[in-house]
Parts: C-alpha cells; structure tokens; sequence
C-alpha cells in the first residue's frame, strides 16, 4: 500500500461516485506526496467515478508533482470551477454558521 510511517493522506475512495475537495488549506509536510490512498479491493472502475480535487492549497504538503494519476482527481486552477463546492454554496453556510461562533470565509 506505500504507507509511510509519519506520513498522512488526504483521504481514499470508500465508495463509487466519492466526491472530495481540498481548497485554501495548509497542507504540512505530514501529507503524503501521492495525497490519496487506493482502497484495498476496490473495484477498477472506481478511480474514474470519483471526483478529487485540490485548488489552491498552500504548505509544504501542496505540492501536486506527486499526486496519484488517477482520471477521477482533478488539479483545480480556476476559481469558478470551485464555487458550487463554496461554504455558502455547499452546505448553505451562510445561512446558520453565523450562530455557530465559528469563524469561516463564505467565498473563494
């Protein structure tokens, strides 16, 4: 599998159709280089129904030179192509995380 002790991946498809975005983080040297880890057993079509992505991520973990190829993961450059994945469009963000005290950036 390529586990490396200390070493932490961004996720891994449990399921078809898996649907995952990482955008504006700091991602730290503890992020593996593949980022994304294969599910043992999955089937071999599932890493071209997901949808993995990374835009505009910071740190020394960002770098995407060595992510996985798979044709279901995504290098996001463009903003727009982001925004349906928004706090305010996602999960609606906008309209009860303000009683939540928590901090959070509604745009892109």
């Amino acid at each position: 599998m390529g586990v490396t002790y200390g070493k932490f991946y961004l996720g891994r498809p449990l399921l078809d159709y898996s649907t995952v975005v990482v955008m504006q983080s700091f991602l730290d040297s503890v992020v593996n280089p593949a980022g994304w880890l294969e599910w043992p057993g999955a089937a071999p079509g599932r890493y071209s129904t997901l949808f993995y992505a990374e835009f505009n991520n910071n740190g020394p973990g960002s770098a995407t030179d060595g992510r996985v190829k798979w044709p279901g993961y995504h290098i996001i450059t463009d903003a727009s192509q982001v925004q349906q994945y928004s706090v305010a469009n996602f999960i609606a963000g906008n309209s009860w995380l303000p009683a939540t005290g928590v901090p959070f950036d509604s745009s892109i």
